[in-house]
């Protein structure tokens, strides 16, 4: 009897602990399921619209590709469905857009629309892998025997992104004519910095006993401010430039170390003894430059 009795009991507990486990079981795939849809995790698009929008759900973090990627960590799926036939599509395509909001450009996400589920084929032109934050695009033309109209799987990987900027989508009905894709943005530069400023002489008050217009003693002007044809050279070696204005001899200095003062150039007036009186339009001429032009 002691021993039937601790038969019942023992098929009791495994039972018991069988039913748990199954319990769990069945919850953890309910709540797998959830993560891998996005919110919403289905929609249909018609051919008048409206547009159709949804926001990704997962974890975040990085993937490749698809085949890299794990549902509800670093990919999602939105189900779209395009109603109707081809022949109510005529004139007509659906774009699929995903962006994100990352100002900075880092976050990348990489679009993958299949025919069906994800287990269906890639539709043609059905994959966007932009890098950086642009959007990423694909437009599915019902006109394509490959494509049609029904059930269409947009799958997200989470190239390099996390939950802090999570992407959206939308799906809209577009003209046929329309642009294949959104121009994306041009990438960050992160090479050495090239650009162009202008400098303009300093309003200075600088004084003259002559000037264009004749002797003119006891008078003063502002510097570099009064050049009807000026003319300038370069001092290729030292990377001094001289810049004739009117009677006045300018010689800049450009500092490239990006002071703190905000002084980027240092201009000073060294004019010949001879530009005392007009000077019959001088042309500065760069060192280096051996015929005249």
């Amino acid at each position: 009897m002691k021993k039937i009795s601790s038969s019942i009991t023992a098929r009791a507990t495994i039972g018991a602990l069988f039913l748990v486990i199954g319990v769990f079981l069945v919850v953890f795939a309910l709540f797998a399921t959830g993560l891998r849809s996005a919110t919403p995790s289905a929609g249909t698009l018609n051919p008048g619209g409206p547009t159709v929008s949804w926001a990704g759900t997962a974890a975040g973090g990085g993937s490749l590709d698809e085949s890299t990627c794990v549902e509800g960590v670093n990919c999602d799926t939105f189900t779209l469905t395009l109603s109707g036939t081809p022949t109510d599509w005529t004139g007509l395509k659906a774009r699929i857009v995903i962006s994100s909001p990352d100002p900075t450009g880092a976050t990348d996400y990489d679009l993958y629309v299949h025919k069906g589920d994800n287990s269906g084929p890639v539709v043609p032109g059905g994959i966007s892998a932009n890098s950086g934050t642009p959007p990423e695009v694909v437009d599915l033309d019902p006109s394509d025997p490959a494509i049609g109209t029904g059930q269409f799987s947009v799958h997200v990987v989470y190239f390099s992104a996390t939950a802090a900027f999570q992407y959206s989508g939308s799906a809209s009905a577009i003209s046929s004519s329309s642009a294949s894709a959104l121009i994306p943005t041009a990438p960050q530069d992160t090479g050495p910095k090239i650009g162009f400023q202008n400098f303009s002489a300093p309003g200075t008050l600088v004084q003259v006993a002559s000037s264009s217009q004749g002797p003119t003693a006891h008078t003063v002007e502002y510097m570099g401010h009064d050049a009807g044809e000026p003319s300038i050279g370069n001092h290729w070696s030292t990377g001094v430039t001289n810049f004739q204005s009117d009677l006045q001899t300018l010689f800049i200095k450009f500092d490239d170390t990006c002071p703190s003062t905000g002084q980027t150039a240092t201009w000073y007036n060294s004019a010949a003894p001879t530009s005392l009186f007009v000077d019959s339009d001088p042309i500065v001429k760069p060192v280096g430059y051996s015929q005249e032009s």
